[in-house]
């Protein structure tokens, strides 16, 4: 056992300690979670004002007429208000963190959305006046032009809506600049329109104001629980989450593994290491040095994932047994996938004779990525359950499972470890046989057939 374990720490320095992983691996998620940490106070920074001259080219003036009205300081901050009170109706304060939680929540969400604005208009009749104004918008003496253009037919053009309304603004404007001024002339054809069928505008507004019900989860023992739109936005993404995490985790170190090995062959230091440790030894030691440094990537890349969920006040859609699952399934995953890279790297001499026999493992272990969406949808559908039970899918398909939206019933969980890890035990088993073959076998690489009749050595 001292052997293997001395061969599982070769592996590990030899990749984990070095400058390329501990950047990829270290700063580069440290990074994330101090964005993560920092980004409630980045969301919280004011937008710059907009200020300046807006030009408008409108014969009619019913456009100008409206686009003064909802162009106004106070009618601005009056939609922004009832667009922010409709939205937060749907979010629950108390899921976010004291830090960033209630008044303080809703407060910095306004201070956002609020852009200062002091706009003053300038009405022109004349179209052909559009090209003098477009220089202007390049000088700078513009913030924006407004060109209006026809009306509907048999009604009067003063009170019609226009048949098409273009606003021209330069490619230096602020983003939230641009969707300001065209929420705004929206609401200026839509107050033009609403006019003319000589309805009130407010009445009609209020009454178009989008309601949603409140959604309450009641658990097992009774307890209630607010959901809210974002909370279920994230609960969507987490099981896509936990299947590349789990992914990320077993190829990083198994593709190591498979590089490793080959590398080792082509330079005859698997030679030299023979000498001292038996192929099992060697295989084993490998196995679980690389194992190692995937738990670094998926300890580290889940940190910046659970800190970032702690951030928004998403952590609880997270359980701890989730999280164990999460382990287990690991094991399993990195175990069977390891066993493949392990038997197909002690074949091969080169990296690139690999492929062909790695194209047929990729395109099955593939399949969960194509089958995400449906299986997240439909948890516990007869597509998710089968493909529970089926090596090498079983780890990839259950961490979508168990993240989803619906309970898994505990039976299809112990069936799926027992079926797992009976698989996984099997696949090492014969990635053993093949290895202790493959390593010391140099020449043409040998075809799938081969490496099962390799299976029958003694």
């Amino acid at each position: 056992m001292s052997k293997v374990m001395t061969v599982a720490w070769r592996e590990f320095k030899a990749t984990a300690l070095t400058k390329a992983f501990i950047i990829g691996a270290v700063l580069a998620p440290a990074v994330g979670i101090g964005l993560a940490v920092a980004m409630p106070v980045l969301l919280t920074r004011k937008p710059p004002p907009l200020a300046g001259t807006v030009a408008m080219v409108d014969p009619g003036g019913a456009i100008a007429a409206a686009t003064a009205v909802e162009i106004d300081p106070e009618t601005v901050r009056a939609r922004i208000e009832e667009a922010l009170d409709e939205a937060l109706e749907k979010l629950d304060s108390s899921r976010m963190p004291s830090s960033f939680s209630g008044d303080q929540a809703i407060g910095a969400t306004r201070d956002l959305a609020r852009v200062e604005i002091d706009v003053e208009l300038e009405r022109h009749d004349d179209p052909g006046a559009l090209d003098e104004l477009k220089r202007r918008l390049r000088e700078g003496d513009l913030v924006a032009i407004i060109t209006v253009e026809g009306g509907e037919e048999g009604v009067p053009a003063a009170t019609g809506p226009p048949s098409e309304v273009t606003l021209y603004v330069a490619q230096t404007t602020n983003q939230k600049h641009t969707s300001l001024l065209e929420a705004t002339l929206g609401r200026a054809m839509n107050r033009v329109r609403i006019e003319a069928a000589g309805l009130d505008v407010d009445q009609v507004r209020r009454l178009a104001r989008k309601r949603s019900p409140k959604t309450v989860q009641v658990g097992a023992e009774g307890k209630e629980h607010r959901e809210d739109i974002a909370a279920k936005v994230v609960k969507r993404l987490i099981p896509m989450a936990f299947m590349m995490l789990l992914w990320m985790g077993a190829f990083v170190g198994a593709n190591y593994l498979l590089t490793t090995t080959i590398e080792e062959k082509s330079n005859k230091v698997m030679e030299v290491l023979l000498s001292a440790v038996s192929p099992m030894q060697l295989m084993a030691g490998k196995i679980i040095g690389q194992a190692l440094v995937g738990l670094v990537m998926i300890s580290m890349y889940g940190g910046v994932g659970f800190v970032a969920l702690g951030t928004f006040a998403f952590a609880n859609l997270i359980t701890w047994t989730q999280i164990v699952l999460l382990g287990l399934y690991y094991v399993m995953a990195y175990f069977m996938v390891a066993s493949i890279m392990a038997a197909i790297g002690s074949a091969v001499n080169e990296l690139r004779e690999a492929q062909s026999l790695m194209t047929p493992a990729m395109m099955l272990l593939m399949i969960p990525l194509l089958l995400w969406l449906p299986i997240s949808d439909s948890p516990n559908g007869w597509l998710a359950t089968v493909t529970s039970f089926i090596p090498p899918l079983i780890p990839f398909v259950m961490v979508i499972r168990i993240a989803g939206t619906e309970p898994v019933a505990v039976w299809q969980i112990l069936l799926s470890l027992g079926v797992g890890y009976a698989a996984m035990l099997v696949m090492v088993w014969a990635a053993a046989k093949i290895f202790r073959v493959g390593v010391l076998m140099y020449g043409k690489p040998p075809s799938p057939l081969e490496l099962i009749r390799w299976l029958r050595y003694s």
